[in-house]
């Protein structure tokens, strides 16, 4: 199976998990969580900007590693506009996770990859993102409602290129 086949079939399997078991606290886990970021990623690197819409609150509330505001119409706008590549895969990690409720908090780590041929040699980019996100579950959904990008790094064949730290941070 690719890795976008073995999101789909993760999220799939965790959707399935929380409407048989009912949306309760011990269905929150980080294994539940690590399925909707997959989800995320998969949508997001296929620029399925209907997707991940529909994985946002309605007042989604984002700010850039830049401490800007950033909208869920400029997080689609963005995505939308992501270059084509074949070669890029898109990797989170739950780092940790707090649950209130039916509201979860998450850091999460984001790992981007990709390889490119620069003057007939082969190099491998990564960016390397640090962010602290909120989920609200809605009628047995979770969705994100806040993200806030804390840190983020640019490599190119394992040598740091440019770091950022969110100011607020």
């Amino acid at each position: 199976m690719t890795p976008v086949k073995n999101a789909a079939l993760a999220c799939l399997l965790s959707i399935l998990c929380l409407t048989a078991h009912g949306a309760d606290d011990a269905s929150a886990t980080a294994t539940t969580f690590a399925a909707l970021y997959a989800k995320f990623n998969a949508a997001m690197n296929a620029r399925n900007t209907a997707e991940v819409s529909a994985m946002l609150t309605p007042d989604f509330d984002g700010e850039d590693v830049a401490g800007k505001p950033r909208s869920a119409g400029k997080l689609l706008e963005e995505i939308g506009a992501l270059p084509e590549d074949g070669n890029r895969k898109l990797d989170s990690t739950v780092v940790s996770l707090t649950l209130d409720g039916a509201t979860a908090h998450v850091v999460q780590r984001l790992l981007v990859t990709t390889t490119k041929s620069l003057l007939g040699k082969k190099m491998t980019f990564e960016l390397a993102a640090t962010s602290d996100d909120t989920w609200t579950q809605t009628a047995g959904t979770w969705r994100l409602s806040k993200s806030m990008t804390r840190r983020m790094q640019y490599s190119a064949n394992g040598s740091v290129l440019s770091l950022k730290t969110n100011p607020a941070k």
